[in-house]
């Protein structure tokens, strides 16, 4: 078969040239793998780089080009692709990494040709060497390899996840592929290392990497019994100096014993690279099994009885409507500058009223969700469970969506936030419980982000004391590797323009309805991404008024907190409101000091709450203040105070959080009196958090 012989073409360049050019060939090789060694370096791959780096020496060292004419058509073509694989991949991620700046992308790029030049000449050379070396050779590395890598790459990182499965916010089918992946990698990078080697080599490389996998075995079964749990955290390295250097000693004496058998009991010692290696793959791969079937930590995702449906994403009463649109991070200066350079783009508006004194409780999502439609007060004494709890459980939940449902509203809620299926299941209509368990699948996997934080892990596990401080990662996160569809669908403004086709129900219900889109949210964090939010709105209030429904409609055009990443406060959301039967001839302005913890009474007020009894309920409205009302509104800021202890994080109990404690701003006035006293440092009280909620 033709792929099954030699590519006489290769062969008798080298037959006639190698010799001749065999120098020119090893320092080209060296410098371009070198290359492609910093290359892969720079996207963040070291594991990688040293590989190449290593096979790069010992082609130099060995002389392995001469090999690579003696492969077959198949081997040149495994050669190339894998070349040409590596050389794509760092090409991407090159592209695609935000955190270079230009100047050193370009200087990745521009050597390109040659390092696909050079890898396959490295990958040629390698393969070449495995299909001449004896079948003993290779069954002894790769049962090594195999050994070391099983232990680093699939047993520790099991063992982390199955034992510690609720600080992990996905589930094992999701993790598996990449451990499996990163085995075979390592495995067959780390025989090819060693296969590369030199004869009177190799078996000092099988002695130190049968060390390594005893010396890694002892490490987190015995001698990581210092750390107060098994991740990552705050720890005193410095005032475990001693332990440090009795682990190191550990380490050098249990790495030496197979070297000093080699040397003077090599019969014992041929015996051992074979029982060592064997015994502990078959250790650590049944133990992993027995971890996996038999825990009770339900580690394949088969327990979401809860879920967010989309069905009636865009579905209206016939009837009566309130609407919230909540657009993400959306400022109210935004709202001040389209007034004064663009403002015949707020004739869309004219119905509305504009409040431009607003006030966030919170400056981030999560929370100010949980506050905006639940009502639940500032506490920072509560962990997040307490906190989901105290809202969507409390009096205030129950008695606001208790009376929307027996008033015959329908209350859906898209892209939400603060909180989870579970919490609000008798809460929105369109949070479903299924007796029999829903798998959700995953809509986006972070492999990359997956792999270098779970080695992180393993390096923390397995690395002798003294090292770990340099993985030790307190920030180390997993949040946002492994993205489900929860009940999210069209959070991108683009997406939701995109599909926002509205229908009339079938029903005579009448329908509540929480509509929530990134908005301006990081990375946009402009004003200019609320021409997208400005469309979205039109098109909503188009589609009413072609119903026949607007006038009886109530909508709300707001956010969740202000902009982030200019140096502002982000405590100044915008909030617009159209009452039902209202109509102007153009938009009113309206500067009374509102605040967060009006809003479920205004929602119920205008749902048809009476008033004197929503009041009662949830709270002032904001018809409770005009322009003349002077009144105090604490903005409550997540701030890391080293004066402070760190905090666990909500969900994530492994790590602790820098952010630890709230600000809390109380001021009278308007935006410019807040930023005053936030540029002032003038915090009127500081409130440790119990647990931060990201």
């Amino acid at each position: 078969m033709f792929l099954t012989k030699k590519a006489k073409c290769i062969s008798n360049i080298f037959d006639k040239h190698y010799k001749k050019f065999r120098l020119p060939l090893e320092i080209f090789s060296c410098i371009t793998g070198l290359i492609a060694a910093i290359q892969l370096f720079i996207i963040s791959c070291p594991f990688l780089a040293a590989a190449i780096l290593i096979l790069t020496v010992e082609l130099q060292l060995s002389h392995l080009q001469k090999k690579i004419p003696e492969q077959p058509v198949l081997g040149h073509l495994t050669a190339l692709a894998a070349a040409a694989s590596l050389s794509a991949y760092t090409i991407f991620f090159t592209v695609n990494n935000s955190q270079l700046k230009s100047g050193l992308k370009l200087a990745n790029m521009i050597p390109m040709p040659l390092t696909l030049i050079s890898l396959y000449i490295l990958f040629a050379s390698v393969i070449g060497t495995w299909l001449k070396t004896d079948k003993k050779r290779i069954r002894s590395a790769l049962l090594m390899s195999a050994a070391l890598s099983f232990i680093l790459t699939v047993y520790l990182a099991t063992d982390t996840f199955v034992n510690n499965f609720t600080d992990f916010p996905f589930y094992y089918q999701q993790l598996l592929p990449t451990l499996l992946l990163d085995f075979i990698m390592m495995t067959t990078g780390l025989s090819s290392i060693m296969i590369c080697m030199k004869e009177k080599h190799f078996n000092v490389g099988l002695s130190i990497v049968m060390g390594l996998i005893l010396a890694v075995y002892v490490q987190y079964m015995f001698m990581n019994k210092r750390l107060d749990m098994i991740g990552m955290e705050e720890y005193d390295w410095k005032g475990q100096a001693g332990y440090a250097i009795f682990n190191g000693i550990v380490w050098l004496f249990i790495i030496a014993v197979p070297l000093l058998m080699m040397k003077f009991n090599n019969k014992l010692w041929q015996k051992l690279t074979t029982i060592v290696p064997a015994v502990m793959l078959a250790l650590h791969g049944l133990t992993a099994v027995t971890m996996i079937t038999t825990t009770k930590n339900d580690i394949f995702g088969n327990h979401n009885h809860a879920y967010m449906t989309t069905d009636e994403m865009y579905t209206v009463s016939r009837h009566k409507n309130v609407i919230v649109l909540v657009f993400d991070a959306a400022d109210n200066r935004y709202i001040e500058n389209i007034m004064k350079e663009n403002p015949e783009k707020m004739d869309i508006f004219k119905d509305f009223t504009v409040y431009t004194n607003t006030c966030s409780v919170y400056d981030f999502t999560t929370m100010s969700f949980a506050q905006m439609f639940s009502g639940v007060d500032f506490d920072n004494t509560l962990t997040g469970s307490e906190f989901f709890e105290k809202a969507w459980q409390g009096p205030k939940a129950k008695a606001f969506y208790g009376g929307l449902h027996d008033m015959g509203y329908r209350v859906n809620a898209y892209n939400m936030n603060g909180g989870t299926a579970s919490d609000w299941k008798d809460i929105f209509d369109n949070a479903a419980y299924s007796e029999k368990a829903v798998k959700i699948e995953p809509d986006i996997i972070h492999r990359r982000k997956m792999r270098r934080n779970f080695h992180s892990l393993e390096m923390y596990r397995a690395l002798p004391f003294a090292a770990k401080r340099f993985v030790n990662d307190e920030n180390l996160t997993f949040e946002n590797i492994v993205i489900f569809d929860f009940g999210y669908k069209d959070y991108a403004n683009d997406d939701f323009l995109d599909h926002e086709k509205l229908e009339q129900a079938d029903n005579d219900n009448n329908y509540f309805i929480i509509q929530h889109t990134e908005g301006t949210h990081y990375p946009c964090d402009t004003y200019a991404e609320m021409d997208t939010c400005f469309e979205i709105t039109q098109s909503y209030m188009e589609q009413l008024k072609d119903m026949g429904v607007y006038d009886d409609s109530v909508i709300i055009v707001t956010s969740d907190h202000g902009e982030h990443s200019s140096g502002e406060t982000g405590a100044t959301p915008i909030f617009m409101i159209k009452e039902a039967n209202t109509s102007h001839d153009s938009f009113e302005l309206n500067n009374a000091p509102i605040y967060f913890t009006d809003l479920l009474s205004t929602f119920a007020i205008n749902a048809g709450f009476d008033k004197e009894t929503a009041e009662k309920e949830f709270g002032p409205s904001i018809y409770d203040f005009d322009e003349n009302s002077v009144r105090e509104r604490t903005w409550y800021d997540r701030t890391e105070d080293p004066d402070y202890p760190k905090t666990k994080i909500y969900g994530n109990q492994m790590y602790h959080s820098n952010c630890n404690t709230f600000y809390g701003y109380t001021y009278t006035g308007n935006a410019d009196d807040l930023d005053e006293k936030v540029a002032n440092g003038d915090v009127t009280e500081i409130y440790p958090m119990k647990e931060f909620i990201q």
